[in-house]
């Protein structure tokens, strides 16, 4: 019963949330200081404190702060007719028991993550292509830190969407999560595996000692051979293609890395660090990953590579700082 009942919260509050944040879009008459302190619009203060009461959005606001990350304090609001359900629920107890430390963690974790990457996880988890990722709402005349609450609200309700999606929404019903059912927020730095993912296990190496170099002198060899190898990733072509070389000082070679978005591949990469990419060795040719993967291609900057080897990776994660292997 308690089960049922955390789990009807959890849904009844969603739904609440998503329907304040879509009105907060009509625009209020002022918005400024008063004795009570910052006032903004209704919508948002209920939305404050569905967040509150519900889903103990203070708890995730300090960890937040602990981590270094910037979150406006409610405290500074003018709650308005609001006022006695915020002193109300300041003396009861949230309805934490619905989140596990491990909840807590990821979604703080999903929260912290920069823009981009924030809606790059919102567009891999949801299915969305390009541009279908809608703006938050934004009323005229309103204060900054109204704007930024609204932000952090935002940001937490779709965090919290996306860990409830990736763990089969069983969110506060005590029901473990289903495997492969959604997938596993990506964080920098932390690699999922298959069973978190529910993805197939990535291929394993068949050419355990081959070097990049290997590769480059001799790509015949490895057609169809899955490597693991280490070199510089000098420049981003796209989102998910970059040149990797060897580099060797007087005559770099390289070779053009692509990424399908399955498996690992690091938040934090940048030109000019050293990687260790997994994958498959192929013969490149436009036309054909271009059918395959969906793609549509620059001729300007791939016809080079035409003909030549390049690899499809399950794994691309930094080595900077540590012994290059190769």
């Amino acid at each position: 019963m308690r089960r049922k009942l955390n789990a009807l919260i959890v849904v009844v509050a969603l739904l609440l949330s998503a329907h304040l944040l879509v009105g907060a879009a009509v625009a209020q008459d002022a918005a400024g200081q008063t004795q009570g302190g910052i006032t903004c619009d209704s919508d948002l203060m209920m939305n404050l404190y569905v967040a509150e009461r519900f889903f103990d959005y203070d708890a995730f606001r300090n960890r937040l702060m602990e981590r270094g990350v910037q979150v406006v304090d409610p405290a500074q609001f003018n709650f308005g007719q609001f006022e006695p359900l915020f002193q109300e629920e300041e003396a009861v107890q949230a309805s934490t028991d619905i989140f596990t430390e491990e909840d807590f963690n990821t979604i703080a974790d999903t929260f912290a993550l920069d823009d981009a990457a924030f809606e790059q996880t919102l567009r891999d988890r949801f299915g969305g292509e390009a541009g279908a990722v809608l703006s938050p709402a934004a009323v005229a005349g309103e204060a900054p830190e109204c704007a930024q609450l609204r932000a952090n609200l935002n940001r937490f309700f779709s965090a919290l969407a996306i860990h409830d999606f990736t763990t089969g929404f069983t969110l506060g019903t005590g029901i473990a999560a289903e495997p492969g059912v959604g997938a596993t927020p990506a964080q920098p730095g932390v690699e999922a595996t298959p069973a978190e993912t529910g993805a197939e296990a990535p291929p394993a190496v068949t050419a355990p000692d081959a070097t990049l170099d290997d590769v480059l002198d001799n790509p015949d060899a490895f057609y169809g051979q899955v490597v693991s190898v280490e070199g510089l990733l000098r420049e981003f072509i796209s989102e998910r293609a970059f040149f990797f070389n060897d580099e060797d000082l007087i005559a770099p070679d390289e070779l053009v890395v692509f990424h399908t978005g399955e498996g690992t591949f690091d938040a934090g990469l940048e030109e000019g660090i050293h990687v260790r990419v997994t994958g498959e060795v192929r013969q490149f040719i436009l036309a054909d990953f271009e059918s395959e993967f969906g793609l549509d291609l620059d001729d300007n900057a791939f016809v080079e590579f035409e003909n030549r080897p390049v690899i499809i990776a399950s794994e691309v994660v930094s080595v900077e700082g540590q012994p290059q292997g190769g």
